[in-house]
C-alpha cells in the first residue's frame, strides 16, 4: 500500500465477539475470507479473493512489523501483533492478529489469520510505538525490570552492611535484621527471575518478539516475558477455540444440510419405489400384451400363408382364363374369317343368280316369240307352241326361283355382315377381356409377392416379439431387483438420516462445549 493512498482518518470498529478470519497461500494470496472481514474491509468477496493480503495494508504500519511476521510464519511458527489495516474507502480499523502456518505433510502450504478486536490500551501503545519506528526514533525502554530492581536493592544493602563487619565493628541487632532482609531480598529477586524464565519456557506457544512485547505490555525483563507468554498463549488458545467454533458451526450446517438431503433422498427413494412398482406392474402387463400380440402375429402369419396360396391359385386361374380367352379370341377370329368368306360366296351366288335371272328373262322372251310364231303357223305350229309355252313357264318359274334365291342370298349377306360385325365386336371384347385378365394376373402376381413378403415379415415380427417377450421378462426381473434395492436403499437412507440427525446433535454439543470453555 502506497503512503500516498487516500486516507480519511476515520476508524471503524467491530463487535467483541466477532472474528475476522482469512487464509492465504505461501505467497500471501487470499484464498478464503469470512463475512466479517469482507464487511469491515469495504471490498466485495470477489475483490478480495485472488489478491495479495496487503490490499488492506495501512501506510502507518512499519515494515519492521511485517518483517517480523514473515520471519516467524515462514519458519513454521505463529506470530501475533496489533495491526492497523486500511479499508477500501480510506478508513482504517485495528485488529489483534494471530497468524499460524498451515501444514500439509509437514510442509507449510499457507497461512491463516484470526483477528479479534484489540484492547484500547494496546492500540494506543501500538500507535505510539509505530509512529516512533516510522520516524526513526529509538524505542528502547530504560525502565528496570521488577526482579532486577528487587535483587539489586537487596544486594546493594547487603554490601553496604558488610563493610563495617570487615573492619571488625560490632553491629546492633536491627542492622543484623536489615542485613538479613537485604540478602533475602536479593536471593528472592534472583529466584523470581529464574522461576519466571522457567515458567515462560513451559509455554510452547509463547511469543517473544521484542517489538510485539512493547505493544502488549509496559513490563520489561522476565515479568514482561512472562506476561507476553501468557498473552500469546491465551491468543493461541482463543484461535484454537475460534477455529473449533467455526468448525462446529460448519459441522452443524453440514449436518443439517445432510439431514435435509437424507430426508429428501429417503423421500426420493420412496417415490422411486412407488414408480418402480408401477413400472413393474406395467412391465408385467406389457409382457402379457406381448404374449397376446405374439399369438395374434402367429395366427396372422398362418392366415397370410393361406391367403398367399389363394392368391397364387387366383393367379393361376387368371392365367388359365387368359389362355382360354386367347383361344376364344382366335376362334372368334376364325368365325369372322369364315363369315367373311361366306359373305363373299353369297355375293358370288348373288351374281350367279342375277345371271340366271337374266337368262330366264331372255328365255321367257324367246318362248313368247316362239308362241307368237307358232300361232302364225297355225296347225303346224301347235306342237311347237306347246313346247314354247312350257319353256316360257319354266323360264317364269326359273325367274321366280332366282328371285327367291336372290332374296335368300340378300338375307344371308345381311346376316353374314351382322355376324361379321358381331364377330368383330366379340374379337374386340375378347381382346379387352384378355388384356384385363392379363392385368388381373399381373396384380394377383404382385399381390402374391406382397403377401409372401408380408408372410416373411410376419415371421420375423413373430421372432422379434418372442425375443422382446424374453427381454421384457428380463427387464421385469431387473425391475423387481431394482425394487428390492430401492427398499434396501430406503432403509439405508432412513438410517443415514438418523445418523445425520445424531451428527447435528453432536455438532450442537460441540458448539456448546466451545462456548462453555470460551467463558
Amino acid at each position: 500500500m502506497k503512503a500516498s493512498a487516500h486516507l480519511t482518518g476515520v476508524e471503524r470498529t467491530f463487535a467483541e465477539d466477532q472474528q475476522l478470519i482469512s487464509s492465504t497461500d505461501k505467497r500471501g494470496i487470499i484464498r478464503y475470507c469470512n463475512e466479517e472481514f469482507v464487511r469491515i474491509s469495504g471490498y466485495s468477496r470477489e475483490e478480495l479473493l485472488g489478491q495479495p493480503h496487503n490490499i488492506v495494508r495501512h501506510p502507518d504500519m512499519p515494515k519492521e512489523a511485517y518483517a517480523s511476521m514473515w520471519s516467524y510464519i515462514q519458519s513454521g511458527r505463529p506470530w501475533m501483533g496489533i495491526v492497523k489495516n486500511r479499508c477500501k474507502n480510506g478508513d482504517h480499523y485495528w485488529v489483534d492478529a494471530y497468524i499460524t502456518p498451515i501444514f500439509q505433510q509437514g510442509e507449510v502450504v499457507g497461512y491463516e489469520s484470526v483477528r479479534r478486536k484489540p484492547k484500547r490500551e494496546d492500540v494506543e501503545r501500538a500507535e505510539n510505538l509505530y509512529a516512533k519506528v516510522l520516524a526513526g526514533q529509538s524505542t528502547r525502554q530504560w525502565r528496570l525490570p521488577t526482579g532486577v530492581l528487587w535483587s539489586g536493592a537487596g544486594l546493594f544493602l547487603a554490601a553496604g552492611l558488610a563493610a563495617p563487619l570487615s573492619l571488625g565493628l560490632a553491629l546492633p541487632g536491627w542492622l543484623w535484621a536489615l542485613l538479613g532482609a537485604g540478602i533475602g531480598s536479593g536471593m528472592m529477586g534472583l529466584f523470581y527471575r529464574q522461576r519466571m524464565s522457567a515458567l515462560a519456557e513451559l509455554m510452547p506457544h509463547a511469543f517473544m518478539d521484542a517489538l510485539a512485547m512493547k505493544v502488549y505490555t509496559d513490563e520489561a525483563g522476565s515479568f514482561g516475558k512472562m506476561k507476553m507468554a501468557i498473552i500469546s498463549d491465551a491468543a493461541h488458545l482463543n484461535t484454537v477455540i475460534t477455529r473449533l467454533e467455526h468448525a462446529a458451526q460448519d459441522v452443524a450446517i453440514q449436518a443439517s444440510e445432510a439431514h435435509v438431503l437424507s430426508v429428501q433422498s429417503s423421500q426420493g427413494v420412496k417415490d422411486q419405489q412407488v414408480e418402480t412398482e408401477q413400472v413393474a406392474a406395467a412391465m408385467h402387463q406389457m409382457s402379457a400384451t406381448i404374449n397376446e400380440v405374439s399369438g395374434h402375429v402367429q395366427e396372422t402369419a398362418s392366415r397370410t400363408d393361406s391367403v398367399d396360396k389363394l392368391a397364387k391359385q387366383g393367379s393361376q386361374i387368371a392365367h388359365d382364363t387368359l389362355a382360354a380367352i386367347q383361344q376364344l379370341q382366335q376362334r372368334v377370329n376364325m368365325i369372322a374369317i369364315a363369315v367373311a368368306e361366306l359373305s363373299e360366296e353369297s355375293r358370288t351366288i348373288a351374281g350367279t343368280t342375277a345371271l340366271i335371272e337374266q337368262i330366264a328373262e331372255q328365255t321367257n322372251l324367246l318362248a313368247l316369240n316362239a308362241a307368237i310364231e307358232s300361232a302364225r303357223a297355225g296347225e303346224h305350229g301347235r306342237g311347237f307352241a306347246v313346247v314354247a309355252d312350257e319353256v316360257r313357264q319354266l323360264a317364269l318359274r326359273t325367274r321366280d326361283s332366282t328371285q327367291q334365291i336372290h332374296s335368300i342370298v340378300n338375307n344371308l349377306q345381311a346376316k353374314a355382315e351382322r355376324a361379321l360385325e358381331v364377330a368383330s365386336v366379340g374379337e374386340q371384347e375378347a381382346e379387352r377381356g384378355a388384356h384385363e385378365v392379363e392385368k388381373t394376373e399381373e396384380m394377383l402376381r404382385e399381390i402374391a409377392d406382397s403377401i409372401s413378403r408380408i408372410a416373411g415379415m410376419t415371421v420375423q415380427m413373430a421372432a422379434a416379439i418372442e425375443e422382446q417377450a424374453s427381454v421384457s421378462d428380463g427387464v421385469n426381473h431387473q425391475v423387481s431387483n431394482i425394487n428390492q434395492l430401492a427398499s434396501s436403499s430406503l432403509e439405508k437412507g432412513m438410517a443415514s438420516s438418523e445418523r445425520s440427525k445424531q451428527l447435528e446433535v453432536t455438532a450442537e454439543h460441540l458448539y456448546e462445549l466451545v462456548e462453555r470453555f470460551r467463558r
